[in-house]
């Protein structure tokens, strides 16, 4: 399967930037530094125009080292790489695009690329690598993206419904997914505790958002009246 066929959900995590030769997967640790600049982002011209306009010294201090944590933020990014020059698969932190530290993690062809089910989550699935996890979607979706990457990178492809199911493996040199096998996906009942523990929920999700962004926000407007009226 060719990049330019994916499905738009899977392009959002596997985008061909540096294809064919390598490609770059944000972690966890990205997400974190995409959250805080989000919240940066709405805190810093905030604290800026009431600062200014009040006169207020708590904004006042406050601007500065939120401004540069702001731009620090910006310059901060961190990526699971799997790189067919090298043939390995690694963690890569950069500032200001420049690559700062390198952790390899291991060879590419014992990276396992496993598709599972989202705990809690009724026919919503991941794929989970080197102790990274993608909420896709659909089931074709993420053995879509699973298949991408282990027949283009010579990784392992497996699958796994919930924790009580042995791994399976599916493939790594298979171009194209068999349509039968993803119309007889695996199925669970809503009653399986394997769907009731751990709830994972997509970033972007509208719940996600508000905790991310408008708590972190009305708690500092909150400790701004605190201070100013003090």
């Amino acid at each position: 399967m060719q990049h330019s066929n994916l499905p738009k959900n899977v392009k959002f995590h596997i985008k061909n930037t540096y294809l064919p030769n390598k490609v770059k997967l944000r972690t966890q640790g990205h997400l974190n530094i995409i959250a805080i600049r989000a919240i940066l982002t709405f805190i810093v011209p905030f604290c800026g125009v009431v600062g200014y306009f009040t006169e207020s010294i708590f904004y006042g201090i406050c601007f500065a080292p939120l401004f540069l944590s702001l731009v620090f933020a910006y310059s901060r990014s961190h990526y699971l790489v799997l790189d067919i020059e090298t043939g390995k698969a690694y963690k890569e932190k950069l500032f200001l695009a420049k690559a700062t530290s390198k952790k390899i993690l291991k060879n590419l062809n014992d990276v396992e690329v496993l598709v599972q089910q989202i705990p809690g989550l009724a026919d919503k699935y991941q794929i989970a690598l080197c102790h990274e996890r993608y909420t896709i979607g659909t089931y074709q979706d993420t053995q879509a993206a699973a298949a991408f990457l282990a027949n283009h990178f010579g990784c392992i492809h497996t699958e796994k419904v919930n924790e009580f199911t042995e791994k399976t493996n599916v493939s790594n040199n298979t171009p194209d997914l068999d349509q039968n096998a993803l119309d007889n996906r695996p199925t669970n009942t809503v009653d399986d505790p394997a769907l009731k523990s751990g709830k994972d929920i997509t970033f972007w999700d509208t719940k996600s958002l508000i905790k991310m962004i408008l708590l972190p926000f009305i708690c500092f407007i909150i400790i701004g009246l605190i201070v100013t009226t003090l």
